[in-house]
């Protein structure tokens, strides 16, 4: 009996399908896992904050308070008042240094027409009465005189003082006039002398004819000549006496001059001192009037009075010391993020963001969608060894919207922010360790 070949089974026609379900299955995953993007996010946290921030107010300058005007959570407009401080001092301050300038400013004004009057009395004495007339009208007609409350006093010193330099006019004046007297009498003395010594010579040649013809004694020519020589001695100590009273007049006319630039240059000084003086000044009352303004504080911004930390009338408060914030009300909000160093190198301003609320939990009432406005230049560190950058988001609507009601943000709320930097393929998470495990085994010894 021969034997026949065995039939071969046939395939199982539920292996073909499985087996060919799989590779499908397969193949679409890597395609799809290849087509398909997911998101990218970064994470942070933040809090809602006005776009104008909350305004904390502290006085410029150490006070005691008078009023407290407001109380906590009440609504103010901005420029109300808020707080009022003892103004005793500070106006006492601001009188004082007025009081200074003003009669700095009168003072420089009776010292100009002193000087105008100086420079038009020249080097020469001049009847002073127009001079002096004139100088008051200077002083009257000077703006900085009309309303000063010193300009009385001042007018007084310098009626004084021009009636002292009246008196030292006239003086200076009678004494260039004894010394022109006293050059007329020795010039007519003089005068005389030489018409004698002129009658002498001829009176000598004369006689000495008549000795020649000894009509006459020679001791009479002697006398003569006696008579001449006595002549011309007094005719030179005239000359000298001449030029004595000559020079003494120059010295009263140049110690007259020297008198009048010392005058004038004390003048020049004295005005000099007073500009930088009033200079000085100037700053000094720009800031007690600051200071004086400073004691009532107002409102920044309008918003809502919030952690008034002053109670007691009659307390001493340092300046710089925070003693309320007005969280603004109308200002646009944002949100005042933080994000690691890992994320902020993918962030950029104009990315989406996904803000969850955390008084409105996403899962009832979703998320707020926003945009990335601003990323700052540097990291801060937020808490002990743990930098981070800060970004600003900025709410695409003012208020959370979910199902037709409106939810209101209010400044202080928490969130969580999730920043979409970019998308990835699927496919690149399953190769994403491989990759990491084959640079790390090729950089083995």
């Amino acid at each position: 009996m021969t034997d026949l070949p065995r039939p071969i089974p046939d395939r199982s026609p539920t292996l073909q399908l499985t087996v060919l379900a799989m590779v499908s299955l397969f193949v679409a995953c890597v395609v799809g896992a290849y087509v398909f993007r997911v998101e990218v996010v970064a994470t942070g946290e933040g809090r809602i904050v006005p776009a104008t921030r909350v305004q904390i107010v502290q006085p410029e300058f150490t006070g005691i308070i008078e009023a407290l005007l407001v109380r906590n959570g009440q609504t103010v407009a901005q420029g109300d008042p808020l707080v009022r401080f003892d103004a005793t001092e500070a106006q006492a301050q601001l009188s004082g240094l007025t009081a200074r300038k003003d009669q700095l400013v009168v003072e420089a004004v009776r010292l100009n027409a002193l000087l105008a009057l100086f420079e038009m009395l020249g080097t020469h004495a001049q009847d002073m009465t127009a001079l002096r007339d004139q100088a008051l009208a200077t002083f009257d007609g000077a703006p900085d005189a009309r309303d000063n409350p010193l300009a009385a006093v001042e007018r007084q010193l310098l009626r004084a003082e021009l009636d002292q330099l009246t008196n030292a006019e006239a003086e200076h004046a009678a004494r260039i006039a004894a010394f022109d007297a006293d050059l007329e009498v020795l010039a007519a003395q003089l005068e005389g002398v030489r018409e004698r010594i002129d009658i002498q010579e001829q009176r000598m040649v004369a006689t000495q004819e008549l000795v020649d013809r000894e009509a006459a004694s020679r001791a009479r020519l002697l006398d003569t000549e006696e008579d001449l020589g006595s002549l011309r001695n007094a005719q030179v100590v005239l000359q000298r006496q001449r030029a004595a009273a000559m020079r003494n007049a120059r010295v009263a006319q140049q110690s007259y001059q020297s008198a009048n630039a010392t005058r004038t240059a004390d003048i020049a000084t004295r005005l000099s001192a007073i500009a930088v003086e009033t200079a000085t000044l100037d700053e000094d009352l720009r800031a007690a009037r600051r200071r004086v303004s400073t004691t009532t504080l107002t409102a920044p911004t309008d918003g809502i009075v919030d952690r008034l930390e002053v109670h007691t009338i009659g307390g001493v408060v340092e300046g710089g010391a925070p003693l309320m914030r007005i969280v603004p009300t109308g200002s646009a909000l944002e949100i005042q993020a933080r994000f690691s160093n890992r994320d902020v190198g993918f962030m950029a301003v104009g990315q989406q963001a996904n803000i969850r609320l955390h008084p409105y939990p996403s899962e009832r009432f979703g998320v707020l969608v926003g945009t990335v406005s601003d990323i700052s230049a540097d990291s801060i560190e937020f808490a002990t060894d743990e930098w981070g950058y800060q970004a600003i988001i900025v709410p695409a609507t003012p208020d959370l919207i979910h199902a037709g009601r409106s939810y209101a943000l209010r400044p202080g709320m928490t969130a969580s922010i999730d920043v979409t930097t970019n998308d990835r393929r699927i496919l690149s998470y399953f190769f994403a360790p491989i990759i990491a495990t084959l640079q790390g085994a090729l950089r083995e010894r």
